[in-house]
């Protein structure tokens, strides 16, 4: 967070605060003020009193007589004579008073500085997320731009290329070329696409049963002959036979590409190892990479629209930030589960996809 939104917010802060402790500060002067100006009716009461005592006579008798007009003024003996002075229940009574306004002070006080505290600590959030995702979409937008200005620029320049060039070897290596930089872009547009689906909440899920063994198995076979994808690399599976999961058919090759294709991202070339068994009530993808690893810090943020952690420091590490996004909300539209688990950096990462086993028979 920058420079200027925490002064924003240590500011926000110092004002709240300030305004507590003078409502605080004002509430209580004003009690003690009413306290002090009740004292001083009363004192001026007695000497009204007393006068008026004195002129009848200065007896018992005769204050029996005025007393009704004097109220929170009692008459007592000391010493044997008697003596003016202020009802100890009055006296009490503002003592009560003063006791239950401090209480209501402190009370109020309390609850309005929780609720301070609780406004500022959501607004705290409210501008670190903010920012955040400010940060986040500027990456992006600057990791799309890249993405597409290479395959873009590529070719531009075998099509420049290829007019000035006149052999057919060569025309067909560009068009191969020229082909693979589409397949590169589509795969991008379709990624931003997606995403952008789950996001707006117009992405829908068919849930039934499926061989998710059949599925898993045809999926990698075509991951494979995608351009730039999955040429060359090496996959290591361990799929168990007819197993059937509740899952919808359409969006496995979404979830399996995009778990594969971050293998590959971040794997530095090493086999990739893929395994689908049963374990107990769940129908269990696995998809291990040995390559970059993911640190603990970054475990619980790894399927965050546009979060690459630390890729960016990888400079062959492309991406977007999409694709475990894409697989969590696709995985959840149809009640699966999706975990990531790693030892730590350099320790590679396993990425896991749990459908519910199904029971009923397959269509």
């Amino acid at each position: 967070m920058g420079i200027r939104l925490k002064l924003l917010v240590a500011c926000l802060a110092f004002l709240f605060l300030a305004q507590v402790g003078w409502w605080g500060y004002t509430i209580w002067n004003q009690g003690e003020s009413k306290r002090e100006a009740t004292l001083v009716g009363l004192e001026t009461r007695k000497e009204a009193a007393h006068a008026t005592w004195a002129a009848a006579g200065g007896t018992a008798r005769s204050w029996e007589s005025i007393a009704v007009r004097f109220s929170g003024i009692t008459l007592i003996e000391v010493d044997g004579q008697p003596r003016l002075k202020i009802e100890e229940a009055k006296l009490s009574s503002i003592a009560r008073d003063r006791d239950g306004m401090r209480r209501m002070l402190f009370a109020e006080g309390g609850v309005f500085l929780l609720l301070a505290i609780g406004f500022l600590l959501l607004l705290f959030r409210a501008i670190q997320m903010e920012a955040r995702l400010s940060r986040e979409h500027t990456r992006f937008l600057h990791t799309v731009t890249h993405e597409l200005r290479t395959p873009l620029q590529a070719l531009k320049l075998a099509s420049e290329t290829l007019a000035l060039e006149n052999s057919p070897e060569k025309t067909r290596e560009y068009a191969e070329g020229m082909l693979q930089d589409t397949h590169r872009l589509e795969a991008l547009v379709d990624r931003v696409l997606v995403a952008g689906r789950l996001e707006a909440g117009m992405a829908d899920s068919r849930v039934g049963p499926v061989n998710l063994s059949q599925a898993v198995e045809n999926g990698i076979e075509s991951w494979k002959k995608m351009p730039l994808q999955g040429g060359g690399s090496v996959v290591v599976t361990r799929i168990a036979s007819n197993l059937v999961g509740q899952a919808d058919p359409s969006t496995l090759p979404v979830i399996l590409g995009n778990l594969l294709d971050n293998a590959v991202k971040f794997g530095q070339g090493n086999p990739i190892k893929v395994s689908l068994q049963q374990e107990e009530s769940w129908i269990t993808l696995r998809v291990r990479d040995h390559g970059l690893g993911i640190p603990d810090r970054e475990l619980s943020r790894v399927f965050e629209r546009f979060w690459r952690g630390d890729a960016d420091a990888h400079g062959a590490v492309a991406g977007t930030g999409l694709g475990l996004h894409i697989v969590e909300e696709t995985a959840r539209l149809q009640g699966a589960l999706v975990e990531a688990h790693s030892e730590g950096e350099g320790q590679g990462a396993e990425f896991v996809v749990r459908w519910s086993a199904s029971e009923e028979a397959l269509p």
